[in-house]
């Protein structure tokens, strides 16, 4: 019966990814945003039930997969296609350019179940961290005080551009940070310690716009990491 907590939580993720597919399709993003955030408590907590419990199978691997997919794939996708103005361009475009981002996070997915090599770092940028950059833009429009945000989270050319550059994003072939820890050294974990520093000091100064902040930190310290460790 213990066994079987981390599914029951990877069944709680799909479920908020499943609640925030309604709202989202309602137009109601807020609410769809909360709940995406809810299936990455759920999504950490899985993970971490099975270390503990050592719980690991071949159905809870592919069950976090599916429950990803429609959390940080398809949930994203319809908030994006909810934010896109109407008669912008004809409605058959923007499901299109909504769906770039379920498209490659199959893709992502897919390549992540197949890959040993990423264990300590991710090739690509991680879904929830892509569906991430989507509900930071919400939050901070909706809640936040960055003007800016809540007048370009509706402006077409910008939803064309993010949801092209996330697809990309998650696609490259470039490391990513993980904030999975081998050891606590700062010699071995400098990049994670200056992430963690930006994102806890982001989160009590800015609150709702932080979101926005840490994940342009993330994307800029993934690829500073990479061109250091290439060199």
């Amino acid at each position: 019966m213990i066994k079987s907590i981390p599914n029951a939580l990877t069944l709680c993720n799909l479920l908020s990814g499943f609640f925030a597919c309604v709202f989202a399709s309602q137009g109601m993003i807020e609410i769809a945003s909360l709940f995406i955030l809810g299936g990455m408590v759920f999504d950490f907590l899985d993970g971490f039930s099975a270390r503990l419990l050592k719980a690991y199978s071949a159905l809870g691997k592919e069950l976090d997969s599916l429950s990803d997919m429609v959390t940080f794939g398809v949930a994203p996708g319809l908030i994006v296609l909810s934010l896109f103005p109407e008669k912008s361009f004809p409605m058959v475009f923007l499901v299109i350019i909504s769906a770039l981002i379920p498209l490659a996070s199959a893709l992502r997915l897919a390549k992540f179940n197949n890959d040993p090599d990423q264990k300590t770092s991710f090739k690509g940028m991680p879904t929830p961290a892509s569906a991430l950059c989507i509900v930071g833009i919400v939050i901070s429009g909706v809640y936040g005080n960055l003007s800016f945000v809540s007048e370009i989270m509706h402006n077409t050319w910008f939803l064309l551009s993010i949801s092209v550059f996330l697809s990309v994003m998650m696609l490259i072939n470039v490391r990513m940070i993980s904030l999975k820890f081998s050891n606590i050294r700062l010699r071995d974990n400098q990049i994670r310690f200056i992430f963690l520093a930006v994102a806890a000091l982001s989160a009590a100064t800015l609150r709702a716009d932080s979101l926005i902040v840490i994940m342009a930190a993330y994307i800029i310290l993934s690829f500073i990491s990479a061109i250091s460790t290439s060199e």
